[in-house]
């Protein structure tokens, strides 16, 4: 895959505790002092949030999806500054808000919140991430290390050193060693300007399902949201205190994130069974849909629906 022209590459902060920077000349003086960055691209810093990234929320995620879309026609990629703690919902969050980008939208920064500024691993990661924004293609993307992840199908590598950020096969976008390469038939890219999306439901029940929970518990939990999502990432079944709770509030969703459960082909009306999603991009995908649904059936069919990649095979 060849490199587009020399062109702006933004230059995007979200976080604090990344550098130590939390305004906009706090954040041009630090990139001066990587002037091999100039060789790669033009690049331009903007701030969005310079509070910690622990605290972003939907809102935050709307405004970062908004400054992309508004310059999607202008730049040739973003580059998105961000601690890892809350990487994996930022990530995904932008990329089910802007569907049909034609850029590079690409995360990073360090891999520890721990005196980042010292660190070798952020400035290298930061160059290998503006190199990858020269790239064309359109996806939103992380690059820790060595490797360029699909976001919606990221996951964490503990103990990793180098790569914080791993995934299926199918995920991993392009590699660096010497030089970027990137695996052309796995990367996407749209034609035309995104629009963000119109927000994401944040009154949503999360309930992580242990022995102690019960239908009561469920029921008060469930009151004035919009959903019920269940993390039984390890149960084979469910226990009959949530089976009671699905058939006494049929007009609730209740999306089950498992990788073992085993509920049989005919599901609940009310139930939305996910297996082949990670539990960051299922929360995310989940508040992006229900915005856009109006029925249980219609919010099945898109989180069933493969929109970006994020189902994993």
């Amino acid at each position: 895959m060849a490199k587009i022209s020399k062109q702006k590459t933004v230059f995007l902060l979200l976080g604090s505790k990344i550098a130590g920077i939390s305004d906009l000349p706090g954040l041009q003086q630090w990139l001066a002092h990587m002037p091999e960055l100039s060789i790669l691209a033009k690049v331009e810093p903007v701030v969005i949030f310079g509070k910690d990234s622990a605290s972003t929320t939907p809102e935050v995620w709307s405004s970062l999806s908004k400054v992309i879309a508004d310059r999607h026609a202008s730049d040739a990629g973003f580059v998105v500054l961000h601690a890892p703690d809350t990487l994996l919902y930022t990530s995904a969050a932008v990329a089910f808000c802007l569907q049909t980008l034609s850029v590079p939208v690409i995360f990073s920064g360090s891999h520890s919140q721990a005196d980042a500024m010292s660190q070798a691993g952020l400035k290298s990661n930061i160059i290998n991430a503006v190199q990858a924004a020269t790239f064309p293609f359109g996806e939103v993307t992380i690059m820790f290390g060595n490797r360029l992840v699909r976001a919606v199908q990221a996951y964490p590598e503990p103990g990793e050193t180098l790569n914080a950020f791993n995934a299926p096969r199918s995920g991993v976008l392009g590699k660096i060693d010497f030089s970027i390469r990137l695996h052309d038939k796995l990367l996407r890219s749209s034609a035309g300007k995104p629009k963000p999306c119109a927000g994401f439901e944040k009154e949503i029940a999360i309930v992580y399902l242990q022995p102690l929970v019960t239908t009561k518990q469920l029921q008060q939990l469930a009151v004035g949201k919009k959903a019920l999502l269940l993390n039984a990432q390890d149960w084979s079944q469910l226990p009959q205190s949530v089976e009671n709770f699905i058939h006494a509030a049929p007009e609730v969703p209740v999306v089950i994130w498992s990788q073992q459960m085993k509920m049989g082909s005919v599901l609940p009306k009310n139930v939305v069974l996910v297996q082949a999603m990670s539990w960051p991009t299922t929360q995310i995908k989940l508040m992006w849909a229900l915005p856009q649904t109006r029925t249980i059936r219609q919010l099945r069919d898109v989180m069933e629906r493969d929109v970006l990649g994020e189902i994993i095979s």
